[in-house]
């Protein structure tokens, strides 16, 4: 339908997209697909949505390059009956999901409830659904889930008679950690729309709307946030506002927390009126102890019409994206803005979506810590209502380019990679290797921060000097006669990149050399073709 995938190429100069594959999320196109959510495996090799498929929820595993690796997978098999809606999709640290969602046949013994289903990391399903919320009486809606660094779960919702702001933490197998513990200590009128985020060390904030005017802070619905240890126990006696008085005119609504790799919160939201023209999108940064880094920011730079919904997301280092619905003229779009751990802007928003015509809505955001994989989904008009995504690489992943000098023996000697080049994650590193190479020869594999093209010894140098060298090896492959049956490898370990110098964010340009006797002089060299890539966190 034209919703495409694209790569936001090298992350210190800002996103730009470019048309790629199209993903449609949904299997089956027999119901409306709606409210779309994903998640991006600790490994970076995955992608997992979920939607509400009619009444039911599902949820569907994607490779990273947008090609789908399962069916739609049932999430609620046996709860089955009426509406089951609102899901939500969070991967653990250990590469399990739970999908969360809002059951409205009252299978928790009232009205709504809060039930789950954990799926493995290959998406098999590692029990059957299961009740989250403790506490039954009224309805309980609109879960949202985070990650916890001990591979736990935090789900948050709606509950309880009034509304108030609930939590829970889940363990890995579905078992629980903590009993339903509400943050909010007032509750005239509804204290609802809860959010949270974990941050390394366990420490949990957590964000809610407030209906009721408590504390006189404001003319509208107002926001308040409170700190958790990893535990559960709150580390604040109760809610503070989470703005300044400066942004409490009007209504602030539908928050959304992230923690980032450095223990950092962020918490972004809508504004009925602070942008001047409808509602807009607004953020503050908070620290590990849940005090503000700042004051609150804009962050839609089109002011037209409204803005809505915002989802987040953030990397090892701080950096984040804030995706939302743009109202500015007629049917709705999906934007969106890049920003460094400082709040800076890295480039302009962007719009998301390709299709124009009919809404847009209904947005889900993940990105992978360290690897740059960034995945935006959304609903919009297909064959009825489909679920979309398109997926971003903040990093560029190991590329090929350039061409190969046809060895003595017409081989085309080809560079190969596999792993992350990535400054913190040494269980998988870069492997940058060569096949169809000479066998039992010399060769080695130079490196540096340009790429070329300029024609070297009867072959293409595709690397620009200065030039970094690996150590001497040996191809092996056949240990007699001569043939193509040789090959290399070198490991961009954390360890080698730091001793290099190399950090978050710059390129790299790699091709391997080796001798060739069957070519004479100075001639008698074989080149790979090449490999850059950008060094991520």
């Amino acid at each position: 339908m034209g919703h495409c995938s694209a790569r936001l190429r090298r992350s210190r100069r800002g996103p730009l997209p470019a048309p790629g594959r199209g993903v449609l999320v949904n299997a089956s196109t027999n119901y409306n697909q709606y409210w779309p959510r994903v998640g991006i495996a600790p490994d970076g090799d995955r992608i997992a949505f979920c939607f509400a498929n009619g009444q039911d929820p599902n949820a569907r595993h994607f490779f990273a390059n947008g090609t789908p690796a399962t069916g739609n997978l049932a999430c609620n098999p046996t709860l089955s009956q009426h509406i089951q809606d609102e899901p939500e999709i969070c991967y653990s640290t250990l590469g399990n999901q739970l999908v969360a969602w809002s059951e409205r046949y009252g299978y928790d013994g009232e009205i709504m409830g809060i039930f789950g289903r954990i799926f493995t990391p290959s998406g098999a399903p590692l029990g059957p659904e299961f009740q989250i919320n403790q506490i039954w009486q009224a309805s309980q809606w609109r879960p949202l889930i985070a990650a916890r660094p001990d591979g736990k779960w935090l789900v948050t919702w709606s509950g309880d008679w009034d509304g108030d702001a609930m939590f829970r933490v889940v363990n890995p197998d579905g078992t629980f950690f903590t009993p339903d513990i509400r943050v909010n200590t007032f509750d005239n009128g509804a204290q609802v729309d809860t959010a949270g985020a974990a941050a390394p060390d366990g420490r949990m904030l957590l964000v809610f709307v407030d209906f009721s005017g408590y504390g006189a802070i404001g003319t509208g619905t107002n926001l308040w946030v409170r700190l958790y240890d990893a535990n559960g126990a709150a580390l604040q006696p109760a809610p503070v506002p989470l703005n300044t008085s400066a942004y409490t005119a009007t209504d602030q609504r539908e928050p959304r927390v992230v923690a980032d790799g450095t223990g950092r919160f962020l918490v972004t939201w809508e504004d009925q009126s602070k942008d001047g023209s409808g509602y807009g999108i607004f953020a503050r940064r908070f620290g590990n102890d849940g005090q503000p880094l700042g004051p609150e920011f804009q962050v839609n730079t089109n002011a037209l019409g409204s803005q809505r919904n915002p989802k987040v997301c953030a990397d090892a280092l701080g950096n984040f994206i804030i995706a939302w619905e743009d109202r500015a003229t007629g049917d709705a779009d999906v934007r969106a803005q890049r920003f460094d751990a400082s709040g800076q802007r890295l480039g302009a928003e962007f719009v998301v979506n390709t299709v124009t015509a009919g809404d847009q809505k209904s947005i889900g955001i993940a990105t992978h810590p360290t690897s740059g994989l960034v995945a935006i989904s959304f609903e919009g008009p297909g064959v009825s209502t489909d679920a979309f995504a398109r997926i971003y690489t903040t990093y560029l992943t190991p590329t090929p380019y350039c061409t190969a000098k046809l060895n003595s023996l017409g081989c085309a000697p080809s560079i190969t990679s596999a792993g992350l080049p990535s400054l913190t994650t040494p269980a998988n590193p870069l492997r940058i290797g060569a096949t169809l190479m000479l066998n039992q020869k010399a060769g080695l594999l130079f490196w540096g921060r340009a790429g070329g093209s300029v024609p070297y010894y009867g072959g293409t140098l595709c690397v620009r000097p200065p030039v970094a060298r690996t150590p001497v090896q040996q191809s092996g492959g056949l240990p007699s006669g001569l043939d193509c049956s040789g090959t290399y490898a070198f490991d961009f370990t954390p360890t080698y990149m730091a001793q290099q110098g190399l950090t978050s964010g710059d390129s790299v340009y790699a091709q391997w050399w080796s001798r060739d006797p069957g070519y004479a002089g100075s001639q008698a060299i074989s080149l790979s073709n090449a490999l850059e890539f950008d060094v991520s966190p």
